[in-house]
């Protein structure tokens, strides 16, 4: 944490602008208590740095995608059962993966639609994800919250989600 700090400093005594801070969140998300850094994939993810939102286990990733302006409850639906048998098919030491229902809700402009996966590995851990699709007028953004319980991973979702919807309507 103490690095992250003189980093921050050297860049405001240095004169450097937010683009440095762009390049490795290009979102300009900034919350409280998390961390993020930028995959070579463009997903950005954050990570908790406090006990409350699930310590390290507290993750959020974010991705950019194409307008999906015809996406419906039931073609998320579909593609999450698709992409959970592919979980359970090819990713090692994953003993069950079990869906939750589908919702879709409206926001400003922009429709959210989310669906909870509950993981348990070969070891017994269990693992509580929220995925989530935030469709707005001109892109979407793929959303994954995960954490070491429901009630964490839903409440981080939940806290970013006023950012998260504000970004959607902004896409271009």
């Amino acid at each position: 944490m103490s690095r992250l700090i003189l980093a921050g400093l050297l860049a405001l005594a240095s004169g450097v602008t937010a683009t440095a801070a762009r390049a490795e969140n290009p979102f300009g998300l900034e919350v409280a208590g998390w961390s993020s850094r930028q995959a070579p994939t463009g997903t950005v993810y954050f990570s908790c740095q406090q006990a409350a939102c699930g310590g390290e286990q507290g993750l959020i990733s974010i991705s950019r995608r194409a307008p999906m302006p015809d996406m419906t409850l039931e073609r998320f639906k579909a593609t999450q059962i698709a992409i959970n048998s592919q979980i359970l098919a090819r990713v090692p030491g994953i003993r069950a993966s079990t869906l939750g229902s589908a919702m879709m809700a409206p926001a400003k402009s922009v429709l959210i639609f989310t669906m909870p996966r509950d993981q348990v590995v070969a070891s017994g851990e269990e693992r509580f994800f929220l995925v989530a699709l935030l469709v707005g007028p001109s892109g979407t953004l793929s959303v994954l919250s995960d954490g070491p319980s429901r009630k964490i991973a839903d409440g981080n979702f939940r806290l970013f989600l006023p950012r998260l919807i504000q970004l959607a309507e902004s896409l271009r």
